[in-house]
């Protein structure tokens, strides 16, 4: 039985270890909100968030904007992350003397790639400068479809010509 188990482990792993991550990645995130969401390799283990939702406890849609470092577990495929950006909300009901929140939002997540899609889970805090109320927790599941490959971009770099 130890050797089926240490066998199954071994593959696994291995299956990791040739995976391929993003470069660009779209979809939903659903949570204490609904919306959308982009993400954006900008460096080796970095990216920019995007984050577009609508609150199901409040009557106003949020814009996040967040980057994110990456910290792979087993593979690229599978990671945690942590961040920090902006956000800006805009409130959509009948009470004119509401202020459209603004300030700092941070997350904390996990993610894996299977295929062409990514999935994670993260806790995203955000801190109103402007705004009601002052402190807000989120969290969501996001499923995004990879629109763009590393795999691809090396491809593409080995197509081009090389100039000296």
């Amino acid at each position: 039985m130890k050797k089926i188990v240490y066998i199954s482990i071994l593959l696994l792993s291995a299956s990791f270890l040739h995976a391929q991550s993003y470069k660009t990645a779209f979809g939903v995130r659903v949570g204490t909100e609904f919306g959308f969401t982009v993400q954006q390799k900008v460096l080796k283990r970095t990216t920019i968030e995007g984050i577009l939702h609508s609150s199901f406890r409040r009557e106003e849609f949020q814009l996040s904007v967040i980057a994110e470092r990456h910290f792979p577990l087993v593979s690229k495929r599978l990671n945690v992350y942590s961040g920090v950006g902006l956000h800006k909300s805009w409130r959509y009901d009948s009470d004119s003397t509401s202020v459209n929140p603004a300030g700092l939002t941070a997350i904390i997540g996990a993610e894996i790639s299977l295929g062409k899609f990514n999935l994670s889970y993260d806790f995203k805090p955000v801190i109103n400068f402007k705004g009601k109320p002052v402190f807000d927790a989120q969290t969501g599941i996001s499923l995004r479809y990879i629109i763009i490959r590393d795999s691809w971009i090396k491809k593409m770099k080995k197509k081009l010509p090389k100039f000296k």
